[in-house]
Order: C-alpha cells, then sequence, then structure tokens
C-alpha cells in the first residue's frame, strides 16, 4: 500500500509544479488578496 501512496505523492506532486509553470501567480494572489 505505501508504495502505491508515494507513486500517487510524486505524481501528485510532479503536477502541482508543472500546473504553477503554466499559470500565472499574478492573478492567483489578485483573487487571494480580494478573499
Amino acid at each position: 500500500m505505501s508504495s502505491t501512496i508515494d507513486e500517487y505523492k510524486t505524481s501528485g506532486l510532479t503536477l502541482i509544479n508543472t500546473a504553477q509553470r503554466y499559470i500565472d501567480t499574478e492573478p492567483i494572489q489578485n483573487e487571494i488578496s480580494t478573499i
């Protein structure tokens, strides 16, 4: 079970890293500041 969980963690981190590359941080910071 732990091996599959580790695989999900690594895949999730890679997806987050790739998403941050394509997504601009400015609009996200603006949305956070408005909340």
